[in-house]
């Protein structure tokens, strides 16, 4: 009798314990998504040297300006000559950025779901940021040559 009341206690409980919310931001594999508003939206992925590097449900006509801006802008450093737009079929396009601000022009690309922007470091700050591994060896080559002097 009293493995019955239990199972009634946990099956009333289960109806009011309201169900979870799924997170509308995860991708579900759909190519295209309508919202309530008529407007598609794809996910797009933004990696590299950007702020807030991740997946980003966007309107499918976006340009790349707003794009970037979503992702928080680009960091110090960015090779903003070479941005790499992947797709699923492993198209890759590159994109030189500073030439299109000196120029004024809004790159208005063909965004498809799932496209991946890629924006890698600049050689000069890869140089910059490891610049204490050239000191490091510098000061193991000191330290062996004043151990071979003495």
């Amino acid at each position: 009798m009293e493995k019955v009341k239990f199972f009634y206690i946990v099956l009333l409980l289960s109806f009011l314990i309201p169900f979870s919310k799924v997170d509308s931001n995860i991708p579900t594999g759909e190519d295209y998504i309508t919202g309530q508003d008529g407007i598609k939206r794809i996910y797009v992925n933004i990696w590299g040297h950007v702020k807030f590097p991740g997946t980003y449900l966007v309107y499918k006509d976006i340009d790349l300006n707003t794009l970037l801006s979503m992702a928080g802008g680009p960091l110090d450093g960015a090779d903003m000559s070479n941005i790499k737009i992947i797709s699923k079929n492993n198209k890759i396009d590159t994109i030189n950025f500073n030439h299109l601000i000196k120029s004024h022009s809004r790159f208005d690309y063909d965004f498809k779901p799932y496209d991946t922007i890629n924006i890698s470091p600049s050689l000069n700050f890869y140089l910059r940021d490891n610049a204490y591994i050239l000191n490091v060896i510098l000061q193991l080559i000191t330290l062996g040559i004043t151990l071979n002097n003495n």
